[in-house]
């Protein structure tokens, strides 16, 4: 996913739209064809432009990466074989880095952009402000943890601990792993097998296989990026201790009442504590108008999430949303989880 280049070696040419072909339906009727799009980018970091935009390379060797409209050449640090005892430790502060063998056991590499792996990560620490890419496979029996701001892919996970700000996906399975994703579990282009463990997903999760025909506990939480927010509720308790408080001592009169029996000399007094009482009541009611927005807001997102399973979904299966819970009890071929609404809960219906 990020191809290495060289200074002065061509690495990316834009092929003008085409207008492509019209085909046939089953019933004879033509199927107008859709013209392609065109593709402007710019030249990042490392990179010079040629031929008006249509042809770019590369300045100084690193990472081919394409994002937002640039492409770049990040710099890279590259490590020819493992990280392990020999190496020590590995961190940088600018650039991405690339080990050509594994990283073992006990071992942390911690890179400020990308990761690229070309055989294994096992029971070690692994992070990347970027992404992170396993050519091989993730196995952490004595614990590590992979932790990645954008995406991490593999061809497969045994034990592992994944955190990621993207997506998270396998080639073949993922095996009694912890995984929390804020974007989509994938696991389609191989086996496509994923079973055991707790698996977090943001927005989705699309895989051949979920669970076991052992019936392993296998459990998904959709969990939203939206909802009602922590801080929220702590100024809206907040709020309301002042207000009770307040009540306790002066009632729950109107203010002009409690103040007319107020004696002169703790009039003053008393009509601070009252203003401070009708803030404190305001805000509690555009507090909970803000909440409200959050619990409409991930309700929405919620009803848009699918665990879709292209192949069998196996009982033993337990899948949480918005706090409702699914277990699924018998093995059903090529289908989906999502929230019904009108039912206020997760069902299960054919792709």
């Amino acid at each position: 996913m990020h191809p290495s280049a060289k200074a002065g070696e061509l690495i990316v040419r834009i092929i003008p739209p085409t207008l492509g072909e019209a085909g046939v339906d089953v019933f004879g009727k033509t199927i107008p064809p859709h013209a392609g799009r065109a593709v402007t980018l710019k030249a990042g970091e490392n990179v010079e432009e040629l031929e008006a935009g249509a042809l770019f390379r590369a300045t100084d060797s690193g990472l081919v990466l394409i994002e937002k409209g640039l492409v770049s050449v990040t710099q890279c640090l590259t490590i020819k074989g493992d990280v392990g005892l020999s190496t020590g430790n590995v961190r940088t502060d600018t650039g991405s880095i690339r080990v050509m063998g594994s990283v073992q056991t006990g071992s942390s590499v911690d890179s400020s952009k990308h990761l690229v792996v070309g055989e294994v990560v096992e029971s070690a620490d692994v992070t990347a402000g970027g992404d992170i890419e396993v050519a091989g496979g993730i196995m952490m029996p004595d614990g590590g943890l992979i932790k990645a701001e954008g995406t991490v892919r593999a061809q497969f996970a045994v034990n592992a601990n994944i955190e990621a700000g993207g997506d998270v996906i396998f080639a073949h399975e993922a095996n009694h792993c912890l995984i929390r994703a804020k974007g989509r579990i994938v696991a389609l282009k191989g086996r496509g097998i994923v079973q055991g463990g707790c698996l977090v997903c943001g927005k989705g999760m699309e895989v051949n296989e979920l669970g076991s025909e052992l019936g392993v506990t296998t459990t998904v939480v959709v969990e939203s990026g939206g909802g009602i927010d922590d801080s929220l509720e702590r100024e809206k308790l907040n709020a309301r201790r002042v207000v009770d408080r307040i009540d306790q001592v002066l009632g729950k009169a109107p203010a002009t009442t409690i103040l007319e029996h107020t004696p002169a000399a703790r009039r003053k007094e008393v009509a601070k504590a009252l203003l401070l009482r009708s803030r404190a009541v305001t805000r509690i009611k555009a507090l909970d108008k803000l909440i409200l927005e959050g619990i409409k807001k991930a309700s929405g997102e919620v009803s848009r999430v699918r665990i879709k399973v292209l192949r069998r979904l196996h009982p033993g299966v337990v899948v949480k949303f918005a706090g409702k819970t699914l277990a699924v009890e018998a093995g059903r071929e090529r289908c989906q989880i999502r929230w019904d609404e009108t039912q206020d809960r997760p069902i299960i219906d054919d792709l």
